[in-house]
């Protein structure tokens, strides 16, 4: 056989954008590499190369494989349980068996009995049913062989559909009306109903029901007798007049697992019926508006799968709200519409799709997109209650709801072992780890040891002192150890053998939860506490304060370092393992009962809704569940990646949930094509769906590849226009995409998302604590932003808060911490009473603030390198920095403090010249010597790059030079660079650090004043030298008297031109460059004085940095640090609290105002209802009398017969029956005996027949004032046996009484509705009343009977007799629940 996989060009694995795309496009990206190049990293190699391999997976799984066959068949089916599927090709009489692996034909059966045509698979797979255009069924067994035995059954001379149910074929022909039953066993078939003109019938999966479909309408019929339908559609008159001219038009039908739904099919739609009410729930269209040929329902997944005539496969949820399909697929090439049926068959446990064209050679292959699964064992008589998966044996066993073990074999799915070990029922049990030789359960008296090669017993453990509680295994460090506990709060330790060790006692209540973990046991108890042990000493480590809720499950994540811990009022936490301190809650909607941590990525739980939720770590959001079954327990097998799950009597295998090689996708709308396109950066890709779609496992979604690719637009109207979600996946977030691409722009848009959906992102912003260094080395504008709102309030602690502090606290205090859990004692004194109120806010991410540590002082560099100093100004960087320099300002402090005894000596000896002054300045300088050379040693750049550091170099020098030569100028070089160093002193002062920065500026903008000043001089200088002939004036003299002539000493004997230029240079360099120079220092200040902030922070960096990268060599470790604050709350704080409560109450005021409207707008309404009602009959009336006056003058006009009111009568439905004679072999709808050329009664509406007795007794019983809930004519009878078999049914009781009915009573033939006489009279008084009667709060009742089982109100209890009457009418309110039953509405009608 030849499968050819459809699927597109492979993507380039070195590039992140297709360059296949338009010119425009390459053009676009050329434009961006030019403007920004990208630096070829390993880890953007590597990010290339991981998007490639997600778009590889997505593009080869989802293909659509064309598997060549043989030939052309027409019957399709498949046998999941021996992997076959087989062929009925009517061409040769052959039914032809494939296998599904490779599709190879592995057998061939040649009919004798006539042309195959239907091909059905029993529901244990254990026989295949083929029928033949003779008449005929054949069945052979499977797996089939060239020697099985066939059997035959004739059901007709002609072509027949069936269906197979247990040991029944249901089958009719198609040329006939009458549905056959034929028992299997004995052969022995019987006529069980009738219906014209179909195609095919169904057996619902639990034999219920029956459906067929036929060219103008389909029936659903009660399996007991098949006489009366439970559902009735009339196809549209669009189909039945293309049916009938030839047109390619189907329709098809199926019912949904354990018969919930029954679903039909028919031109291009598909309704979805609730088979308890038989209402229609929702009306599904397939797009395009193509055609469907036929649909299937799978088991476990509720999905509805349906084929079009242009082999488009579409899924829909049958639990969901969409009426669009959540997943489509379609034949990549061939996309004309096909001219003959497309057949349709699902490989639920594979995932797989298959269709197929009539008499094509060409079988079509697709992925599904929901999770396989596969039955692996099925127990009827016992209860599953928990299982565990043994890896090394391919075995899964399972505690049932008696004294047994089950062990079944996870490939042949069958059972192995049966172990009743004769005692209480087994509660737990675990495996040994590693080698899983061994089986340790316990039930309340023992604890089992088990062999799991022969699953014998090996040891019976009694509990010690009480009843065994729970049960764990440690093979840390290959000490196997078993810890059981009981109920007396003992714990023993025993060998893997059984062998007892050691115990010890608690005394905080008894272990319901145990888990170990490397050499740590972790127990959690009745009273709701957590303790953690150590394993190879039996010590207490640590215990946890006492929760509030009931502890249901631990977990331990994050590879050790966190615990997740669920509790039964529905939510979770995190607890830090090293200190048990409150990290994170996270609220669900319910609670954890088991979960696995699968891969570190994700969280696969068991809820008490009986679903498994899988969550992505470490954000807790969820991602999927599986709600279709009723989930028991699950085990995770990770060395083979698949999960084993229990349902009440079912054990389910879901293989390959988290393999990458088996990807899915989720969204609510999947379109395969479209996806293709996206993927491949075509033009047709409609725009948006794909923000919509999650790659699962990867968790990578279009946000991703818009970051890789620098699609700064699309990117943004994902996230604004689509709401597409911001998700961690296997290469991070799209942000960390951003940032290795170094795609600037759209790195500052994502941190601009995560700011102004702070909470909504709170898992996103906790994993930016690894990207904070190279986000600030990029200088992005967003990091003010993120900087100043990234701090949250404090809504949980395992502490309570205080609201009120003593005013003599000041704040705001800082705390770093690596838990976010808060205490109020590191902040303040909690037990004092105040009067300020006050807030906890804490960091949404970590950043590593350890001083000294090589976390904190990148943080630091990169802090000082980014070139947006306006992050100086936020809220974070200030508490930080304030914080740091609190802890290091001593270090500075001691450094000044010598410098300035160096300075003092210093002087004194260059006034006294006395050499002890000296020697004392050389020890203080040699001790500041020492601390520069450690500073240079750590960090010889940031050294070299502080000039001042040239300075402390140049001024040691002379000073040590003073030493050895005794020279005066030295000595003043030396005193000079000291005093100038000493002016940084008074940058470590708040108060005169401002001044010194602004002496620098000052400094800075001088040089170039000074340099037009000294111009000026030399100008006039030179200028003036050409006025004298006196060459004896040197040209020192005459710019000495320039610049003198500017400081005010002027030359006055001079002539008029030597006065004129003085003057005129006095007046250009004394007042105009004095105004220059003044307008120079005026905005120097206002400058420094706008940045006085930041010129503040950048200086505070400089200083930390310095001292950190001193302590540096102490190797102290990067403790990821959360910042907790406690400060002030604003008064803006608690205006906006009172703002608030106001607004709340003055929404319920408007809201009960709004109600007392309603209510009254509502009377107002049911009193103009009731006057159109009475309108409207009487205008009924006088139309139906019009209309018969009309016919009766018509008919004397034409001298015809007048039919009279006793003759002429109308259907259940209303419409007219006309009296015909009958076609032989016809039968009535209502006695069901064969009519034989007789005269009967006909609607041509309703293809509805009655024989002459029973209209006749219709007629003389029929009463038009009652009617039952769905609006149908009631019957009077006086005999059981006249017109219905109602023997059939055990009692016949009232509706509305509810008594058993004896003789006497109305009924309705098609829902089998009894009225007793005491009733009826009372309804037909109750008609006479015309005003309705008000509840206890004056509103008015109303009559209720079809919209209370529409309400599925069936059992009613009257609020007034308290009697509860079943399927009953009442008079109710709906606004206050308040229900009358017609006995008390007539007592209370009566006494008004």
């Amino acid at each position: 056989m030849r499968s050819e996989k459809i699927v597109p060009e492979e993507i380039s694995k070195e590039r992140l954008i297709d360059y296949r795309s338009s010119v425009e496009h390459l053009s676009e990206f050329h434009r961006i590499k030019r403007a920004q190049p990208i630096q070829e990293t390993s880890e953007l190699i590597q990010l290339k190369r991981d998007l490639s391999s997600v778009k590889s997976s997505i593009l080869n799984n989802f293909s659509v494989a064309a598997i060549t066959v043989d030939s052309g068949y027409w019957g399709m089916a498949i046998s999941k349980k021996h992997s076959i599927m087989i062929f009925s090709d009517f061409s040769t009489n052959e039914l032809h068996f494939y296998n599904l692996i490779d599709f190879e034909r592995i057998g061939i059966f040649k009919c004798t009995f006539g042309t195959c045509f239907q091909v059905i698979i029993s529901s244990d797979e254990s026989k295949v049913y083929c029928s033949t255009n003779t008449g005929c069924i054949f069945s052979l067994p499977l797996p089939y062989d060239k020697y099985s035995e066939c059997c035959k059954y004739q059901v007709s001379n002609s072509g027949v559909t069936f269906s197979v149910h247990e040991k029944f074929i249901y089958a009719q022909c198609l040329k006939s009306c009458y549905i056959k039953r034929i028992d299997i066993t004995t052969n022995y078939s019987e006529y069980i109903g009738r219906i014209e003109h179909i195609h095919k019938l169904l057996m619902s999966e639990s034999g219920k029901y029956l459906a067929l479909i036929g060219q103008k309408k389909l029936v659903v019929q009660k399996r007991r007798k098949f006489r009366y339908a439970v559902y009735y559609y009339q196809f549209p008159s669009s189909f039945i007049l293309a049916v009938s001219q030839g047109q390619n038009v189907y329709s098809d039908i199926s019912f949904s697992h354990g018969d919930k739904y029954f679903i039909f099919a028919c031109e291009n739609w598909i309704k979805i019926v609730n088979t308890k009410q038989w209402k229609e729930v929702r009306t599904l269209n397939f797009p395009e508006n193509m055609n469907i040929c036929a649909i299937k329902t799978t088991s476990l997944s509720n999905k509805i799968i349906a084929v079009s005539q242009n082999n488009t496969v579409c899924i829909w949820d049958i639990l969901g709200d969409s009426i669009e399909p959540a997943f489509l697929n379609q034949h990549c090439i061939d996309l004309q519409v096909f001219t003959k049926m497309i057949r349709l068959e699902v490989d639920e446990d594979n995932g797989f799709v298959y269709t197929q064209e009539i008499n094509k050679p060409f079988v079509y292959k697709s992925k599904c997109n929901f999770f396989t699964y596969k039955t692996i064992a099925r127990q009827e008589l016992l209860e599953f209650k928990k299982i565990i998966v043994c890896g090394n044996n391919n075995e899964v066993i399972c505690i049932t709801g008696s004294p047994k073990l089950l062990v079944y074999c996870l490939q042949s799915h069958r059972k192995k072992y049966e172990i009743d070990h004769e005692g209480s029922n087994i509660f737990d049990f675990i495996l040994q780890e590693v080698f899983q030789k061994y089986l340790y359960a316990i039930s309340t008296e023992l604890l089992y040891v088990i062999s799991t090669d022969t699953y014998e017993i090996i040891n019976r453990i009694p509990a010690a002192t009480g009843r065994y509680t729970a049960i764990a295994y440690s093979s840390y460090n290959y000490m196997d150890c078993i810890i059981a506990s009981d109920d007396k709060q003992h714990f023993s330790f025993f060998d893997y053998m059984g062998n007892n060790k050691s115990s010890f006692t608690i005394d905080y209540g008894y272990a319901i939860i145990l888990k170990a973990f490397n050499n740590y046991l972790i127990i959690g108890t009745i009273t709701n506490t957590i303790s953690i042990y150590t394993i190879d000493n039996f010590t207490k480590q640590l215990t946890s304060k006492m929760f509030q809720s009931n502890l249901t499950a631990i977990a331990v994540i994050n590879s050790g370092d966190h615990l997740l811990v669920s509790f039964q009022d529905n939510h979770a936490i995190f607890l830090e393992f090293s200190n048990l301190l409150y990290y994170e809650k996270k609220i669900f909607d319910c609670h954890i009962l088991e979960c696995a941590v699968v891969k570190n990525r994700f969280l696969v739980a068991l809820t008490d809704k009986k679903a498994i939720f899988i969550y992505s770590m470490p954000t807790l959001e969820k991602i999927l569940e599986i709600t279709n079954n009723n989930f028991y327990s699950l085990a995770y097998e990770k060395d083979e990646d698949y999960i084993v799950v229990l349902t009440e009597n079912k054990i389910l295998k879901f293989s390959h949930l988290f393999n990458e090689s088996n990807p899915h996708i989720i969204g609510e709308s999947i379109n395969i094509p479209n996806i293709k396109d996206y993927l491949e950066n075509n033009k047709k890709c409609s725009k948006g769906e794909q923000d919509e779609w999650i790659f699962f496992p990867y968790m990578v979604n279009s946000l991703h590849f818009y970051a890789a690719e620098n699609k700064k637009k699309l990117l943004k109207h994902a996230i604004q226009l689509r709401k597409s979600k911001i998700i961690n996946s296997f290469i991070g977030t799209p942000l960390t995409v951003s940032l290795l691409a170094d795609n600037r722009e759209i790195s500052n848009f994502l941190i601009k998302e995560l700011v102004r959906n702070i909470k909504d992102n709170l898992g996103n912003l906790k994993l930016l604590s690894e990207h904070l260094i190279l986000m600030q080395s990029k200088d992005f504008k967003a990091l003010e932003k993120l900087y100043d709102n990234c701090f949250i309030p404090c809504t949980f602690s395992s502490s309570p808060l205080p609201d009120y502090c003593d005013e003599k606290v000041k704040l705001p205090k800082i705390v770093y911490s690596t838990s976010e859990d808060i205490e109020p004692e590191n902040f303040i004194e909690v037990n004092t009473n105040g009067t300020k109120r006050i807030k906890f806010m804490k960091c949404a991410f970590k950043i590593s603030l350890e001083i000294g540590s090589k976390g904190s002082t990148e943080f630091l560099k990169s802090l000082a390198s980014c070139g947006n100093k306006r992050i100086y100004r936020t809220k974070l960087i200030q508490y930080i920095l304030k914080e740091k320099w609190d802890k290091i300002k001593w270090v500075h402090y001691m450094y000044s403090a010598a410098f300035c005894l160096y300075l003092l000596f210093l002087s004194m000896f260059s006034v006294n010249i006395y050499y002890p002054y000296l020697y004392l300045a050389t020890i203080a300088n040699m001790i500041m010597n020492i601390y520069e050379v450690m500073q240079f040693a750590t960090a010889p750049w940031l050294y070299i790059k502080d000039v001042l550091n040239y300075i402390d170099l140049l001024k040691s020098i002379f000073l040590y030079a003073c030493l050895a030569i005794e020279s005066r100028y030295i000595l003043t070089v030396a005193t000079f660079l000291s005093w100038v160093r000493g002016i940084t002193i008074f940058t470590l002062f708040k108060r005169t650090r401002p001044l010194i920065n602004l002496l620098y500026y000052v400094l800075y903008d001088m040089i170039p004043f000074a340099a037009i000043v000294f111009y000026s001089i030399l100008a006039f200088a030179f200028i003036r030298s050409t006025f004298t002939s006196d060459t004896s004036i040197t040209s020192r003299a005459l710019i000495l008297e320039a610049y003198f002539n500017i400081v005010g000493d002027i030359n006055r004997n001079g002539n008029d031109l030597d006065i004129t230029l003085t003057v005129f240079n006095s007046i250009f360099n004394t007042i105009i460059m004095l105004n220059l120079l003044i307008s120079i220092i005026g905005t120097t200040y206002e400058e420094v004085n706008q940045n006085e902030t930041i010129e503040d922070m950048t200086k505070i960096i400089d200083l930390i940095l310095e001292v950190e990268s001193i302590l540096l060599p102490l190797k102290k470790k990067n403790y990821l640090s959360i910042v907790q604050i406690c400060d002030y709350s604003s008064s803006m704080h608690q205006r906006q609290e009172v703002e608030l409560h106001n607004r709340i109450r003055g929404i319920k005021e408007e809201l009960e105002r709004m109600e007392l409207r309603s209510v009254s707008r509502q009377q107002n309404a049911d009193i103009e209802i009731n006057e159109m009602k009475d309108s409207i009959t009487s205008l009924k009336k006088m139309i139906i009398s019009n209309h018969h006056s009309m016919i009766e003058l018509l008919d004397r006009k034409t001298n015809l017969p007048v039919y009279s009111e006793s003759i002429k009568f109308l259907c259940f439905n209303g419409h007219d029956m006309a009296l015909r004679k009958s076609s032989i072999g016809q039968k009535c709808n209502i006695c069901y005996t064969e009519l034989n050329n007789t005269s009967d009664y006909y609607c041509y509406f309703c293809d509805f027949i009655m024989c002459a007795s029973c209209s006749k007794y219709y007629q003389q019983n029929f009463h038009s004032n009652h009617k039952c809930y769905l609006g149908h004519p009631l019957i009077e009878y006086h005999d059981k046996a006249n017109v219905i078999d109602l023997d059939e049914f055990d009692k016949q009781t009232c509706r509305f009484c509810n008594l058993d009915i004896e003789k006497k009573s109305l009924y309705c033939v098609l829902c089998l509705y009894f009225v007793c006489p005491d009733c009826n009279e009372k309804l037909m008084s109750l008609a006479k009343i015309n005003k309705h009667l008000p509840c206890k709060k004056q509103h008015l009742l109303k009559w209720k009977h079809q919209e209370l089982y529409a309400e599925n109100s069936l059992l009613v209890k009257c609020d007034l007799c308290c009697q509860t009457y079943l399927g009953a009418a009442f008079y109710s309110c709906s606004i206050c629940k308040y229900f009358l039953c017609i006995r008390c509405y007539s007592r209370q009608a009566l006494n008004n």
